[in-house]
């Protein structure tokens, strides 16, 4: 999904900074870029709505068959292996959670350092030419694209951490204080991963969307400042518009006025 948007906003970007042509010459492409602009939303909605369900899936059925190996191979360790002998409170998975994510970020931002000081030295590398590299693309300036392949890796990253959090407190002997520790304001500390966790995907599945729609308005408004057919058409347009909303609010007015006023006749 990144990437398809990463070469939609190029395309978007050339469109929202290209020349106008003013008087009715300029018409067709102006039509044609709405449309280009257009076509590509509802593509990178679709195709964001297709890349959720099959990430879904495929994260469910990884995950389902990675636990029922887990459990045919934990079914043949003696009893006497699992350290992990009081059961957990929520307060502890909580805190595993939260510990997990902080990891997380700090990979995720230590990642995303690495990638922009290697998109930098490739694209100083290649001087005037055009780099082909990738990661010179999306990383060499600072792109959205990019924080978007970055936020969304940070799922699998957490599962991972969270995996191996849990498997060192399975492994490792805990003091029982720790596993059945009782911390203040637990409602709060799970407000705050989930939150942290909804602003990421929310981040993740609409920005590029919101980007593409931002300079399609920023275009339509170069459109109507610059083109003196577009300017007028627009202002007629809402005139109209104005015209019939104001002529139906002041008719269910009179109705209302009517019927407030003279009952037997408004039925």
């Amino acid at each position: 999904m990144a990437l398809v948007f990463h070469k939609f906003d190029k395309i978007a970007k050339s469109l929202q900074k290209g020349p106008i042509e003013v008087g009715i010459k300029g018409l067709p492409r102006i039509v044609l870029n709405q449309a280009t602009i257009g076509a590509m939303i509802f593509v990178l909605r679709t195709f964001t709505s297709v890349a959720i369900f099959l990430g879904t899936t495929t994260t469910y059925i990884i995950a389902y068959l990675f636990k029922n190996k887990v459990q045919m191979e934990a079914a043949k360790l003696p009893d006497e292996y699992m350290a992990l002998g009081e059961e957990p409170s929520i307060d502890f998975i909580i805190l595993c959670g939260l510990v997990g994510i902080t990891i997380t970020i700090t990979i995720a931002i230590a990642g995303f350092s690495a990638l922009r000081r290697k998109g930098q030295v490739v694209l100083q590398q290649s001087g005037e030419k055009l780099p082909t590299s990738l990661i010179a693309h999306l990383y060499g300036r600072t792109t959205l694209a990019g924080i978007v392949i970055i936020v969304i890796g940070c799922y699998p990253l957490w599962a991972l951490v969270m995996n191996l959090i849990w498997g060192f407190a399975v492994v490792i002997p805990l003091p029982p204080s720790l596993v059945t520790i009782d911390l203040p304001g637990t409602d709060f500390l799970l407000i705050v991963m989930f939150g942290v966790i909804s602003v990421g995907v929310a981040f993740a599945m609409t920005s590029p969307t919101i980007m593409l729609t931002w300079r399609g308005l920023m275009m339509s408004f170069r459109q109507y400042m610059e083109n003196r057919i577009v300017h007028a058409t627009s202002i007629t347009l809402m005139a109209i518009m104005l015209g019939l909303f104001g002529g139906l609010i002041t008719m269910g007015l009179l109705s209302s006025i009517g019927e407030a006023l003279f009952p037997d006749m408004f039925h």
